[in-house]
């Protein structure tokens, strides 16, 4: 499983005693382990879970698009929405995959392991501070402070210290490592932002320009380390309602966000995909998005419906890896639902065009009976 969607459902709510599913691939960082919940309910929706973990290993001799369309065809026509879930689920697992064959040493870094984010750790493990989110930058264990300086014990007995430019604009690079020597369990001063500093290592967020502690900005994913969005992009802010955002945008902004900006013919949320991979990777999902419509279509609305299929999309639809606009419209408003009234409302598009270029509308209809 993921950070960045919800456990991948295989089977609804249903009165069945097993179920039959095509898995996928399990992360690197795991061992390729897959985590398997089985919940069980009662008619007065008590429940129980139960879980277990196997391992499951990539096929590299299926093609992802070539095996979901094969399948999604014949689920269709036997109606079998549990088969549709389920080879989304797979597909859509398979082709997000991250690459992170060169994320730095992790456990070094006390964090982690490499999952979400190209080439990038994971959060900070527990008990320790730094940089949120995933990162490349050390975190510390901080045990006390001292007024606005915080405390920290070196537990392996070096300083992981990143080296690292100006911070006034998007990171045109990952942060290398310089080890520095210490004592294991000795204390040291971590500095907040605005301390005085002498190394990179001396402060919280890693960032010591000029003599003082600086927060880093938010930088933009890439599938290649030393290159800005995987060489195909630019690196910008953005506001939460996706207007361009002036000047820096530090780590602790929450009023921003960098995103790629990817070149003509580039995709993905890192710009990794080239062309002819992103039309591919396209099509895969708009498959995989239009098989739910019309699953959803078949299906009478209730609450698992709605949990469901919200999981589903979300593990299938990446708008950053969609090339039509027809496609986003029927993907954004056609998959969108809603509770209302203790029912679903699902959204059917329509696409109009005014001034000779298209224009989303997003019109609601009541669940099929």
């Amino acid at each position: 499983m993921s950070n960045k969607v919800p456990p991948l459902i295989i089977r609804g709510v249903g009165p069945v005693p097993s179920v039959t599913a095509q898995l996928p691939a399990g992360v690197k960082a795991r061992d390729g382990n897959v985590t398997i919940v089985a919940r069980a309910l009662d008619v007065y929706l008590s429940q129980a879970n139960t879980s277990t973990e196997i391992a499951v290993v990539v096929n590299a001799s299926v093609n992802p698009s070539k095996f979901l369309k094969g399948g999604i065809t014949s689920a269709l026509s036997s109606g079998n929405a549990d088969a549709v879930l389920g080879l989304i689920s797979a597909v859509s697992s398979s082709i997000s995959s991250t690459n992170c064959s060169q994320a730095p040493n992790c456990t070094a870094l006390n964090r982690g392991p490499c999952v979400d984010t190209p080439n990038t750790c994971g959060a900070c493990n527990a008990g320790f501070m730094g940089v949120l989110g995933n990162a490349n930058a050390k975190c510390h264990r901080v045990v006390s402070k001292q007024g606005r300086k915080l405390i920290a014990v070196d537990l392996e007995g070096t300083t992981a210290s990143p080296t690292r430019g100006p911070t006034k604009g998007p990171s045109k690079s990952a942060p290398t490592v310089r080890p520095t020597s210490g004592t294991a369990n000795s204390t040291y001063v971590v500095g907040n932002v605005g301390d005085r500093c002498r190394q990179h290592g001396d402060c919280l967020y890693d960032v010591c320009v000029g003599g003082h502690c600086l927060a880093p900005n938010k930088t933009c994913t890439t599938n290649v380390p030393d290159r800005v969005c995987s060489g195909n992009g630019a690196c910008k802010f953005f506001d939460n309602s996706g207007n361009p955002f002036p000047g820096s945008c530090s780590i602790l902004n929450v009023f921003c966000n960098a995103k790629c900006i990817c070149q003509a013919g580039y995709g993905g949320a890192d710009c990794s995909l080239a062309p002819s991979a992103l039309s591919s990777q396209s099509s895969t999902r708009v498959t995989m998005c239009a098989a739910l419509l019309k699953t959803v279509a078949t299906q009478d609305p209730s609450a698992q419906l709605f949990d469901t299929i919200t999981s589903a999309l979300l593990s299938s639809y990446e708008f950053s890896e969609i090339t039509s606009t027809l496609g986003q419209v029927s993907l954004v408003c056609g998959l969108i639902t809603r509770r209302k009234r203790g029912a679903l409302t699902y959204f059917k598009p329509h696409l109009t065009h005014r001034n000779t270029s298209p224009t989303m509308d997003c019109r609601s209809r009541a669940p099929s009976s």
